[in-house]
């Protein structure tokens, strides 16, 4: 099954399965805000950090399970593995223009 997402959504998946961390942060918005479950991570730098710590750095690989369109909002589902969280989540991307604006984690 072929899910076509957003180019800058498929970039942070893409990226994220090839542990490219600045093709991943140049999916970003410069001022962009990552939101992983409550914690907020606001401009490329701190997503960088937690990139490293909790993303990339524990070899996370994202299979993207469906997507669902909602005004100004893409939801996407994905299955995670690697060596940090493993299990399903859920993607809510607000996007601006060619980048990823806010992208909450649940």
């Amino acid at each position: 099954m072929t899910i076509d997402l957003e180019a800058p959504i498929a970039q942070f998946v893409d990226a994220t399965n090839a542990e490219d961390r600045e093709r991943l942060l140049d999916a970003f918005a410069p001022d962009g805000v990552l939101d992983d479950n409550g914690r907020e991570f606001a401009g490329r730098e701190a997503i960088g950090r937690w990139s490293d710590q909790e993303h990339i750095g524990t070899h996370n690989r994202l299979l993207v399970t469906d997507v669902e369109r909602s005004g100004p909002h893409v939801v996407v589902g994905v299955d995670v593995s690697g060596q940090g969280f493993n299990g399903h989540g859920v993607f809510r991307v607000a996007l601006d223009g060619d980048k990823i604006a806010r992208l909450d984690i649940t």
